[in-house]
């Protein structure tokens, strides 16, 4: 058999993610509680979550393969989290398992419109990051959430050391520090409000551009996402679907746009396939486990993730 004969080995592209990982008890309600009263759910789930776990989930659906930087306590949402995640084939060798913090644990609720409310505790205990970060194979760019700011600073001072991209998420609250070593910033609209304290998208953008050298944009839900282009707002919309479940959707957005950076794709590019993915997942529940395939997105846009 000719060496040519041989099928070749899928290489997947990979990606550090530096990001929240928590245990989620997802309750369907018919609407969001409002008042200090009793409710009754329609159905209940206990799953893995968290920013850090939904990005990577999605990494890997699209074709990726991400490792993730991240903690957890020595408690039993640990061993869910760590045993879920590496079920899913995601690398949690530099996973921390502390046994003075309890592992973040989240309340959602979420209704008949696919809207949702997330009630989160995650221990606050500051942790620097001193060990060497292992890897499989040299990731290809970076992806952080910040809430872990120690571990994020690291991750992004790699990505810096390694001139590829280092993508914050910078969902309320932001770290500046953080933003501050970014090639890339992509506010939600709670997270850019409480940066630039308007809710105005293009003055936040401009305040954002004059203070990080990083490219700036936010991610608006089913109004798209948006950025700056020779000082002008330039908008990228997102398909039109029927959305029943948006749990996890900035996360899914993440994931996409970090894995198409990671292939050389321009911004513009990177902002429609995320928008797609994002869109994809809102289409059926599950929160971020069920981010789209590569085929999905691909379909519907027609990209590739290399292309």
């Amino acid at each position: 058999m000719k060496d040519s004969d041989i099928p070749k080995k899928e290489t997947k592209t990979p990606v550090l993610v530096c990001g929240l990982l928590a245990t989620d008890i997802v309750f369907g309600v018919t609407s969001i509680p409002t008042s200090a009263v009793k409710y009754r759910a329609e159905k209940v789930a206990l799953n893995c979550g968290g920013g850090g776990c939904y990005a990577s989930v999605a990494i890997n659906r699209l074709g990726g393969c991400s490792t993730l930087l991240a903690r957890v306590g020595d408690d039993d949402f640990g061993k869910l989290v760590l045993t879920t995640l590496s079920a899913e084939g995601i690398d949690c060798t530099n996973v921390i398992v502390e046994p003075h913090i309890h592992t973040p644990l989240s309340s959602i609720a979420i209704d008949a419109a696919g809207e949702r409310q997330i009630l989160n505790y995650r221990d606050q205990t500051p942790t620097a990051y001193t060990d060497k970060l292992e890897f499989g194979a040299t990731p290809s760019a970076v992806l952080v959430d910040a809430r872990w700011v120690e571990g994020s600073i690291s991750a992004l001072e790699y990505a810096k050391l390694k001139n590829i991209p280092g993508i914050v998420d910078a969902e309320a609250p932001v770290s500046e520090d953080a933003m501050a070593l970014a090639t890339h910033i992509a506010f939600s609209r709670q997270g850019l409000s409480q940066f630039a304290s308007t809710d105005s998208i293009a003055d936040g953008l401009r305040m954002a551009d004059k203070r990080f050298s990083g490219w700036v944009c936010v991610t608006d839900g089913e109004n798209g996402t948006h950025f700056l282009s020779n000082a002008q707002i330039v908008s990228v919309h997102a398909p039109v679907v029927d959305a029943i479940d948006t749990l996890g959707a900035g996360d899914v957005w993440h994931g996409a746009f970090t894995l198409k950076l990671a292939h050389g794709a321009d911004e513009t590019r990177a902002v429609t396939f995320a928008n797609a993915a994002a869109a994809i997942k809102c289409t059926r529940v599950g929160g971020g486990w069920s981010a789209p395939t590569l085929s999905e997105v691909t379909q519907l846009t027609g990209q590739s993730v290399t292309s």
